[in-house]
Parts: C-alpha cells; structure tokens; sequence
C-alpha cells in the first residue's frame, strides 16, 4: 500500500473521530442549567420481573401512587403503591389492556384507557375506551363508568381543576370531551410545528394546557390556552424532552431529559437538575405537597426527595393583589374576597349559596355527572360559604340553631348528636353572631357562624378552616370578617 492511500485512510479515521466527538457534543440539546440542586435522597419503591413496562404514573394526595404496569407478554394493568413500604395492590383485573390512570382533582375518582389487543383469540378491532371509577366506593359505587368507546387510539386522560372535562390524546392529537362523555372535540391538531401530541395536563387555575409533543425526531413542551386558540412554546423540541409533571401551584415543571430529572419555571427559565447519573428515568410525578417525586427506571418505581428550596417554590401561593367586593342584593349582604380566590354561586335544595374557595379545584362531591354534593368535601383547599336562611317563625337566633341541630345518634353510645355541639356568642366584622361547630371527642371540625338579620338567617360555613393548609387559614378568617349587610 502506498504512503499516500496510508494517509488517506488515517485522515478518514480521524475525521470520523471527530464527528462522532461533535455529535456527542452537540447532537442532543441539554437544558440550560442555571444551578445545581441535585437530589441524592432516593428510595426504591418496587421492582418488578424484568421486561415489565410501567406507565402513567398518579400521585394522590397523602395517599398511594397509581401507576399501570405490562408484565412481558401480558396486558397492560392499574396498581397502586404504597408510598412508604412499597406494597402493590392491583386494581384493575388483567382480561384487557387497562392503562394510563389519572385521579380527579379531589382524588376520589380515576380515569383510565381499556383496550383489547389483536390477537387469535380477538380477531376484530376493538375499540379504546374511556372509564372512570370512583377510588373508595363499595358495591355499586366502585363500578367503572364508560364515557367513551371508538377506534380512536386513547392514551393519557387528564381532569380539568373543576372536574367537568377531560382532556386526552387521540390520533396524535389532544382532545377535549365533558366528563358524562359529551361534546367531544379535537383541541389541538398536528401541523408544521407539531407533528404529533403525546399529552396534556391542565395548569391548576384551569387557564392554561401544557402539552407534549413530538417534531422532527425529538419532544418538546408548550403550553396554550385551554380553548386551544394559540400556542406558546416552552421549550425547543431538540431538548427530546421524555414526559413532565407539574407542581400543585403550577409555577413549577418537573421533566426528563437525557434520562435525568430537571425542573424549572412555568415560563421555561431557571432550570435546575435534580437527579445526576441515573439514566433510564420514564414516566414522572410530583407529589401534591411539592415533597417528592415519583419515576420508573425499566421496571422499577422510586421516590425521590425535592430539595427544601423548590418544595417551598412550589407551595407557594398566588400573591393577592387586590380584594374583591361581592354583594347580593337579595339578600341585602356583601363579603370581600382576594383576587386568588374563586367566587360560586349555586343553589341546592332551594337554596342559594355563595361559595368563595382558595383553589379552582372541586372541593366539594365532582362526579361531574349529578348535583354537588354539600357535604362530601375534599381536603386540599378552604372554602367560605354564605348560605341564606329563611326566618319565617321569627326564631331566635340562640332557638333557631337548636332546631337544626341534629338529634341521631353520634356513635354507638347512643348519645345524641347534639350534645357534641358547641355555641357561644362572638362578633362579625362588629355584628353579633354565634360560632357554633362541633367536636367529636377527638377533634373539633371547622367552625360556621350564624348572624340573624329582618327575616332570614345568615350562615357563613368554613369547611378545613381547621387544616391550616397552605398557610391560608388568617384569609380565610378575614373573608369572614368581611361580611356585612346593606344598609
């Protein structure tokens, strides 16, 4: 061989040398990382036989993490996992693919994705299909609910913050249905930009969709308004951006990239690492109290611990920047509220109500389906309510709060339910009232306060008032203090 093809050939290795050395360098974006927090405190939840897949991870607040697992050869099934010692209890049988479960606002119901595969032994196309099922029901009540059924192929349902519609992916595109199953519509299509939707998930306010999404060989996150008119990139599609997970405030985002856990603003600034070297992460959440997050490594599930700092980012509540006067004239009443809270007015049994709450969030019954439950209250949120009472007999305030009082049995001593009852006389914004809560021998619910005025009487009910969530309960208390009448 002569000098010169020696040379040619060693010229060729070198130049392909240095390729690879630049596609190592360059070929794949990193998140551009403004500081290092990386968390070390893991722990490992459950591993299961090798060749497991694991998807859809859900985190319910105080409670268990869902997550839907395939065993090599089987059908996808919906697990939960205790999040401290790790024992799996499955909730779905395996006689078809049940995959992607995702909890309601309050956590009391999922949704999940069913599908029977092609096989020899279901030779027709089958359908996806959209369920729903309530967490803790018994008998009748933990029965599945379909909302949907076509040939559409489903993935990644997610409840909007008030629990009346669901979005999810279909066709590579994201969709939006109500949660009875009506008024199904695509939300956002593929176009020059996107050529293909992985999922999507509310911001907490209920204003805005973040979504996933596939372009030119790499993923990427937008977010948009939630009735699909424009869209804002967050990121570049070149991150190749695996899956995300947003904080209960929503001023935070947890994402994979390059196989490890980052997070960084809503806005896509100041992205921080928080896992380093551990490779292989999929499918992510982030616990509701900002604490932890969950991922799977191929067929294992951990826990990681948020470092101090961003747990207390991502609990931060909205600042209040101006209070809210509501006044009914009706009722001859006004209350003040801060611009963070949520003002409703509904009617049950006959009555009107005003419920002024700290989240946009469901918190009372969301079936979605039927009438709001008055009395089946979540727990991540406070709420004070206005309810008007008619005064027709001219009762006393102290008389008419014993009449409504209930008698039953509290328990099975047989002693009436209203001795656990206190009242005693306080003041509203300088207006005589009467606080009256009760105490069930081991803790004392949240306080309602009764006010008499011409001829009604006014309730002002506190639900979690008792919690101290959130650093919240003194607003709570001065949208009480705010109540007045008309004069």
């Amino acid at each position: 061989m002569e000098k010169r093809e020696v040379l040619i050939i060693l010229l060729s290795i070198v130049l392909i040398g240095l390729i690879a050395v630049a596609v190592a360098l360059f070929g794949t974006k990193k998140p551009e990382q403004q500081k290092n927090i990386v968390s070390e405190n893991e722990k490992l939840l459950a591993t299961f036989e090798l060749g497991t897949k694991i998807s859809g991870l859900s985190y319910r607040d105080g409670g268990p993490i869902l997550f839907s697992a395939q065993s090599k050869g089987g059908n996808f099934s919906i697990f939960s996992i205790d999040n401290d010692n790790g024992s799996k209890t499955q909730i779905t049988p395996n006689e078809k693919n049940e995959f992607d479960p995702s909890l309601s606002p309050s956590g009391d119901y999922m949704l999940f994705v069913s599908h029977n595969l092609f096989s020899l032994q279901n030779p027709t196309p089958a359908p996806y299909e959209l369920w729903e099922m309530e967490m803790f029901g018994f008998g009748d009540n933990s029965r599945p609910r379909k909302i949907l059924s076509d040939m559409k192929d489903k993935s990644n349902p997610a409840y909007s913050p008030d629990g009346k519609e669901i979005i999810f992916t279909a066709q590579e595109e994201l969709w939006i249905v109500d949660r009875n199953g009506a008024n199904q519509k695509p939300l956002l299509q593929a176009d020059e930009t996107i050529a293909s939707v992985v999922k999507g998930v509310w911001s907490p306010d209920g204003e805005e969709i973040y979504v996933e999404f596939y372009n030119n060989g790499k993923y990427g996150l937008l977010k948009m308004p939630d009735n699909g008119e424009s869209k804002k990139e967050l990121i570049a599609p070149d991150l190749d951006i695996r899956d995300f997970s947003l904080s209960a405030n929503g001023q935070k985002i947890a994402f994979i990239a390059n196989g490890e856990i980052w997070a960084m603003n809503s806005d896509g600034n100041n992205q921080q690492q928080l896992t380093n070297g551990k490779k292989d992460i999929s499918n992510l959440v982030w616990s509701p109290d900002g604490k932890k997050m969950a991922f799977a490594r191929e067929n294992e599930i951990w826990t990681i611990e948020v470092p101090p700092a961003l747990v207390l980012e991502s609990q931060k509540a909205k600042k209040i920047t101006e209070w809210l006067t509501y006044t009914d004239s009706k009722y001859g009443y006004s209350i003040k509220y801060p611009n963070t809270w949520y003002l409703k007015k509904e009617t049950i049994d006959s009555r009107d109500f005003v419920s002024i709450e700290s989240t946009k969030k469901p918190l009372y019954g969301d079936t979605g389906v039927g009438p709001r439950d008055p009395d089946a209250v979540a727990l991540d949120g406070y709420s004070v309510m206005v309810i008007v009472h008619n005064n027709d007999n001219n009762f006393s305030l102290t008389d008419y709060l014993k009449s409504i009082i209930p008698n039953d049995s509290h328990d099975d001593s047989g002693k009436p339910r209203s001795d656990y009852f206190v009242m005693k006389q306080t003041v509203i914004n300088g207006l005589e009232a009467i606080e009256m809560h009760e105490e069930n021998g081991w803790v004392a619910f949240s306080p309602d306060y009764f006010l008499a005025h011409d001829n009604y009487i006014y309730e002002i009910g506190c639900e979690n008032l008792d919690r101290g969530l959130n650093g919240l309960q003194g607003i709570a208390e001065q949208i009480v203090q705010s109540f007045s009448f008309i004069k």
